[in-house]
């Protein structure tokens, strides 16, 4: 009989491996899919220059279930829902979320709100938008200027035309955010502008974390909200919530300046 002490100690079951948190991911996603594959009908894109289409809901639903299956199985505790509503607890009390989510929210959908209003109310010099990829206003928001070349880069490619000089080519744009467009083309649906729009404002929330962080170490945190506040009021910050890089390069550039620190928390 071996002693207690020769035993070997049980894992902890309150964290979770990494392989759990990956299912759980994975799981989220694939509801995700499911439910906008139930809402928009499905989508067909590419993504790394592979083909992926997805048009009935259930299939993701069903892998969804299959692997929360396996993965409670394997690992009980703790659960998917009790590691989601710990999480939405701590980060709801998180003094990061309580400074930037009134500033965030307000500026980033009220540029949206007053793009549509605008739309309606103004409406375009040629009595049509530059180009349109929806009949309805809303569903055309995001097709505005250099939003359609990330639109062509996420959905066709680069496209290269020799000896043409008289015109603009997609080219330029570097694809780090279309190539993310069409990723997230597999939870919009076919709505890939909508994609670029929801990851913009996604990075800029991510940074404006990060901005706050910097600015709280060197001021009060009402400086630091108010930091915060003027990044996301200042004229060009209606980029922030277009299908734009601004978000993105900002994110990028705020993380690249805090995240080497030994203590760094995004």
């Amino acid at each position: 009989m071996t002693s207690s002490a020769q035993r070997a100690p049980s894992p902890d079951r309150r964290h979770a491996p990494w392989w759990v948190r990956l299912a759980d991911v994975v799981v989220l996603v694939l509801l995700l899919v499911g439910l906008s594959s139930a809402i928009t009908g499905g989508f067909r894109t590419e993504v790394l220059g592979l083909r992926v289409s997805m048009t009935s809901w259930w299939r993701p639903m069903l892998l969804a279930a299959l692997v929360a299956l396996g993965r409670h199985a394997a690992w009980r505790t703790p659960s998917l829902p009790v590691r989601l509503w710990t999480g939405w607890q701590n980060w709801r009390r998180d003094e990061v979320t309580r400074a930037i989510a009134p500033i965030v929210v307000t500026s980033r959908v009220g540029v949206l709100v007053l793009g549509l209003m605008a739309a309606h109310a103004i409406g375009f010099p040629q009595g049509r938008a530059a180009f349109r990829v929806a009949d309805s206003e809303l569903g055309n928001l995001p097709a505005r200027f250099d939003a359609g070349w990330y639109l062509t880069i996420a959905t066709t490619g680069y496209e290269y035309l020799p000896n043409r000089f008289d015109r603009q080519q997609n080219l330029v744009f570097f694809p780090a955010f279309p190539t993310l467009m069409s990723a997230g083309a597999l939870v919009t649906g076919r709505q890939v502008l909508w994609s670029g729009t929801l990851i913009s404002i996604l990075a800029f929330v991510w940074a404006a974390r990060y901005l706050y962080r910097l600015a709280r170490e060197l001021m009060d945190a009402d400086r630091a909200a108010a930091a915060v506040t003027f990044a996301a009021l200042y004229p060009f910050a209606l980029f922030y919530s277009a299908a734009y890089t601004e978000g993105l390069f900002v994110l990028a550039l705020l993380g690249a300046w805090y995240q080497p620190r030994p203590d760094s928390a995004c």
